[in-house]
């Protein structure tokens, strides 16, 4: 909070709201009460009576504002010189804008430390997720201080038009506890007219880690019913298949959706596929969705299939020829693979992971073998080309060949040899 007041010009901080959501700790009662009087900017405490969880506490909040904008922050955060005049210029540029800051970090002692969460994506558990300036964002004469196009955000630290936060939805406040709503509301701004954009001259440190402790659900956690409760709502059908496979649908009812449903149609929202195609191009969906071959990687001479390894161990061992694992489900098998549209051999999340961002990667040299790395879209030592009448996967003027026992490296092309090539199996439960 004092981080808010000393770094931020008085004509822009036209008050503070704080919002306990049903906090036990002593300092929060009456010492806070008057301990806030002595500050130099107006301070209201919202009381909220019990656990109401991050949606409704943060409405709530907005609720008592009566500026003409909100900036919604965690309390375990610092401030850094400059942070609020960019974010105000752009919302005064359009009042559409919901702008973020970068966001740093800090140890419990408040030590600043750069780098942190900056353009915010979703992955396969609808979980933020940080990715690249996508390509569609990058244009001649762009400079690091421009605003940067994101499409979703972190969640804790963003500022928006008071006026426009209500006018499309606040906060879902049906979802319980927290998760998910930083993902929502990135469907919901993009497709109904809005933009959430970073931007880089607004700095602010955030504690990492740990903080919630002692600070539990009351109730049965939430789990996926956030998530569905978005995906329901603003995924097309024929995409939801995607966030299925990963993301099981939850057991219980996930609630009444009529009052997004009902805004959606008032607001005249874009199709999901209209955010995918303009919002978030570069997303997983869409490398799945238009993926040249999917599957196991059988070998023909051998009648194995390709494992590049748990990239969570970052074991860059060339990975290994094994069983095919037909019969294992689908999350978690790190056989199951995608050639995409842009010729990366796009690997299956292993079993702990949700993030689905790691491609092949070698030398096209021959006896090179195999490594996984961040996909980066630029081809090179992440280009495969799978050709099915040859049964070749291509790496440069080579291919990638079962050579002997558990090894596949990059060798010369033979179409006599059975090892050099290559079908897409599938799983039994897709057969």
């Amino acid at each position: 909070m004092h981080s808010v007041i000393e770094r931020s010009p008085p004509e822009l901080l036209h008050e503070i709201i704080l919002v306990d959501d049903g906090s036990d700790a002593a300092h929060i009662g009456s010492p806070l009460e008057e301990y806030v009087k002595t500050l130099p900017v107006p301070v209201t405490i919202v009381r909220q009576g019990g656990r109401t969880g991050l949606m409704r506490a943060r409405v709530a909040g907005a609720r008592a504002a009566t500026g003409d904008t909100l900036t919604f922050l965690d309390s375990h955060i610092s401030c850094s010189i400059g942070w609020l005049e960019p974010c105000m210029y752009r919302i005064h540029q359009d009042r559409r804008h919901i702008v973020m800051p970068k966001i740093d970090g800090a140890d419990r002692d408040f030590n600043y430390k750069a780098g942190g969460i900056e353009l915010v994506g979703f992955n396969t558990g609808v979980v933020d997720h940080g990715i690249r300036l996508m390509k569609k964002d990058e244009f001649k004469g762009r400079t690091d201080i421009d605003p940067q196009p994101s499409p979703a955000m972190a969640g804790g630290l963003f500022s928006v038009d008071r006026t426009y936060f209500f006018e499309i939805g606040a906060f879902d406040e049906k979802m319980a506890h927290w998760g998910g709503e930083n993902i929502e509301i990135g469907f919901r701004t993009w497709q109904c007219g809005g933009t959430i954009e970073l931007i880089p001259c607004s700095r602010i440190a955030h504690v990492f880690g740990g903080m919630g402790a002692g600070c539990g659900w009351p109730g049965a956690p939430p789990g996926n019913i956030n998530k569905w409760r978005a995906i329901e709502v603003w995924v097309d059908d024929e995409y939801k298949p995607f966030f299925s496979k990963f993301l099981p649908k939850p057991t219980r009812d996930i609630g009444d959706l009529s009052h997004m449903m009902e805004l959606k149609k008032k607001l005249k929202c874009k199709s999901f596929d209209w955010f995918l195609k303009n919002a978030y191009p570069e997303c997983w969906i869409n490398q799945l969705k238009n993926a040249k071959f999917e599957g196991m990687l059988k070998n023909v001479g051998s009648g194995q299939c390709y494992n590049p390894g748990n990239f969570r161990n970052r074991r860059n061992d060339g990975g290994k020829m094994e069983a095919c694992a037909s019969s294992r489900p689908f999350r978690g098998n790190t056989q199951m693979a995608w050639i995409t549209k842009t010729d990366e051999y796009l690997i299956n999340p292993p079993y702990g992971s949700d993030d689905i961002d790691q491609c092949l990667d070698a030398y096209e040299t021959v006896g090179s073998k195999t490594s996984m790395y961040g996909c980066h879209g630029w081809g090179g030592k992440q280009k495969w080309v799978y050709d099915p009448e040859t049964q070749f996967l291509r790496h440069g003027d080579n291919c990638f060949v079962h050579t002997e026992g558990d090894k596949a490296l990059v060798q010369k092309c033979d179409p006599s040899n059975a090892n050099a090539k290559w079908e897409w199996a599938k799983l039994d439960v897709d057969k």
